[in-house]
């Protein structure tokens, strides 16, 4: 009897916004990791940090597919010919729009610009299909979106306002209702059983009971850190991942690469006196469904430079520093 042939796990990264040192520490972490066979990313890639010639490249480079964000949505206006004043008339917040204005005049300045914009965004007639955003198929049973949509085509966050208030995010009204989404003919296809989604940039899943004739019920988990010590006396810490049952479904927000929402993480620093933050992302394995949560820590002295340069002196970092940072998408 042959045996089964096992594919390899999917690294899941997403809302890197523009942050190509955070991106750099995340591809290295990966690479340290064993039987990775791609990476895929939800988008949000461009906007608030100053580094966005680089984040495409590298995408480019490397092969990273990625879907469509809010941010790309946005970057394909401001393409088109709407200002930054415009972003704002449309509810985008001011930090985002002269950020994601900015980063579409350091994309058209590059030797390359042309090439990076239509990786990015495509071609104009890249559009979206059934109402839902733009995916990618993880593995056989899974896909990947940036997030879902409300009945006006707005991308929603997903998560309970427990939870959003715990984190600091004030845009209630763009939470979307478990139950309405999992009721979606379209967001559970017959043999689908997970969804991993970005822009809220918490790390977070939401577990549904799908055994027919039950009632539906939601657990939020929030991956928690845990401390441990190796036998040769090291000391370390890991994010707990978890593992769908059978007759459960899955819908999982991988966090952020660039900007995090977590207010309960800890500032750390180098040998050098720098300061470090942290940022998340998931291992998805096909053959079992297992998720694995994924916290590093990148400088962020370089990211606050270019930035600055970039966009001027009132940047995310100030919002980060302070902990501030309720009305970004």
């Amino acid at each position: 009897m042959a045996k089964e042939t096992k594919t390899g796990r999917i690294a899941i990264i997403s809302d890197i916004h523009g942050n190509k040192t955070a991106l750099d520490a995340a591809l290295h972490e990966i690479s340290r990791k064993k039987d990775i066979e791609r990476i895929v990313c939800l988008g949000d890639n461009v906007g608030y940090c100053g580094q966005t010639v680089e984040v495409v490249r590298t995408l480019r480079d490397k092969g990273i597919h990625s879907c469509l964000g809010n941010h790309e949505e946005a970057l394909k206006l401001v393409a088109g010919g709407i200002k930054e004043g415009g972003l704002k008339l449309m509810g985008i917040n001011p930090i985002a729009a002269r950020s994601i204005v900015g980063a579409y005049t350091q994309l058209t300045r590059a030797p390359d610009g042309k090439e990076l914009l239509t990786f990015l965004i495509g071609t104009p007639e890249r559009h979206y299909e059934d109402g839902l955003p733009e995916r990618i198929q993880i593995g056989k049973n899974a896909r990947g979106c940036h997030s879902f949509r409300d009945e006006k085509g707005s991308m929603r966050y997903f998560m309970s306002a427990e939870l959003a208030d715990k984190y600091g995010i004030k845009h209630t009204n763009l939470f979307q209702k478990p139950k309405t989404v999992v009721d979606h003919p379209e967001t559970f296809t017959p043999g689908l059983k997970s969804w991993f989604l970005g822009h809220t940039h918490v790390p977070t899943a939401h577990v549904f009971e799908s055994v027919p004739g039950k009632k539906l019920k939601d657990h939020e988990y929030v991956p928690q850190r845990v401390e441990f010590t190796t036998r040769d006396g090291k000391k370390g810490a890991a994010i707990l991942g978890f593992k769908l049952g059978r007759g459960y479904r899955g819908i999982v927000n991988v966090g952020s690469i660039g900007i995090s929402r977590r207010r309960d993480y800890e500032t750390i620093e180098t040998s050098k006196g720098n300061a470090m933050l942290p940022a998340y992302y998931a291992i998805y394995n096909p053959d079992d469904g297992k998720v694995d949560f994924v916290e590093f820590y990148y400088e962020i002295e370089k990211v606050r430079e270019e930035t600055k340069k970039a966009f001027g002196e009132k940047n995310i970092f100030t919002k980060l520093e302070r902990r501030k940072w309720q009305n970004l998408d």
